[in-house]
């Protein structure tokens, strides 16, 4: 199982995509931006893209 930091520097490095998770469903996301412990998550979601901050202790990322 993967850390988070893990899982981060993995999109970094390889760009691969990743899914976050919410209470609503997993969706997939690109990370765009990451600023010190913070990341910004774009997600699509219907055809729409929703930007989401979220601190990275409160998201669920899971490889995809």
């Amino acid at each position: 199982m993967s850390t988070f930091s893990e899982i981060l520097e993995k999109v970094r490095n390889n760009g691969d995509k990743i899914y976050v998770e919410f209470s609503g469903g997993v969706y997939p996301a690109t990370v765009t931006i990451f600023v010190d412990d913070y990341v910004q998550l774009l997600v699509e979601y219907n055809n729409q893209k929703l930007k989401v901050h979220r601190h990275y202790t409160d998201v669920s990322l899971v490889g995809g």
